[in-house]
């Protein structure tokens, strides 16, 4: 997921409205009001749109080493986070490595940070141009998932970041999905957030719900077949859709470890050394 600002000019949110906000819902990632985390900007280089789809322009250059720093966090909390993205990394052909010095450092690919009240991650490189105009903007998110222990849902949570990071988007929004026409759109709009004006209701509708390829170009999107066990989909629950009965979207789980369908995205994206 990712969040923002950005109603004009791709302009960012400012994080402790989007913090204040959360925090007096108690949102959870997959429930609909947490979807404000998914408008960093409006504009198509910022959206998070929702896998099996992936951004080619954010991609890594092949073999990669990524630099990765730390605001917070112990060095426990830390190492588990990346133990998680050595789990995805095997997948590809990319490597990690954390900097001794805390963020804000350079040279750095990824800025991880612990302690806030939102879920997000930016695409691939694009965390290098947020890190451009906003040195102190984490580019990983982990809403407060620092230990000492963690449950499934909070590392299912911090996989899908990390995916987000490597240049993956989510499932819903697959150009093959029927999920355009499954949801109640009219009926979305009750879902967003009081942050969201207005005048921009049908933006924050679309950028999150609506196909990937209403955002971004489809020459952009790589995609494989949907797949809806994908570490990537939501859970969307059956009140989000015209007739749960019949609709291919409803999930009333987390998806919380990656995918057969996940690892050959991986596998496509970064095709791993034999």
């Amino acid at each position: 997921m990712t969040g923002g600002e950005g109603l004009e000019g791709g302009e960012l949110i400012n994080p402790l409205r989007l913090r204040a906000l959360q925090a007096a819902g108690g949102l959870e990632q997959g429930d609909p009001g947490y979807f404000l985390s998914v408008i960093r900007q409006f504009d198509p280089a910022g959206m998070a749109t929702p896998e099996q789809n992936w951004l080619k322009s954010k991609l890594w250059a092949q073999n990669h080493i990524l630099r990765v720093c730390f605001f917070d966090g112990s060095k426990q909390a830390q190492d588990h986070v990346m133990a998680l993205f050595e789990e995805i990394l095997q997948h590809t052909n990319l490597g990690a490595g954390v900097t001794l010095a805390p963020c804000p450092t350079r040279p750095i690919d990824v800025q991880i940070k612990f302690e806030t009240s939102f879920c997000m991650g930016y695409y691939g490189r694009q965390g290098r141009d947020v890190m451009a105009r906003n040195p102190n903007e984490p580019t990983v998110s982990l809403c407060g998932a620092d230990g000492p222990s963690w449950s499934t849902r909070q590392n299912g949570m911090i996989r899908h970041e990390l995916m987000h990071t490597l240049g993956a988007v989510h499932e819903h929004q697959h150009p093959d999905s029927k999920c355009r026409e499954e949801l109640d759109w009219e009926g979305l709009l009750a879902y967003a957030p009081d942050i969201v004006a207005d005048e921009d209701l049908e933006k924050w509708r679309e950028a999150n719900y609506g196909r990937i390829t209403a955002t971004y170009s489809p020459e952009d999107v790589a995609v494989l077949p949907p797949d809806k066990t994908s570490i990537m989909h939501y859970r969307l629950a059956g009140d989000m859709f015209l007739d749960p009965r019949t609709a291919t979207c409803v999930l009333n789980r987390h998806n919380n470890e990656l995918s057969p369908g996940d690892i050959a995205m991986l596998n496509a994206m970064y095709p791993p050394r034999r």
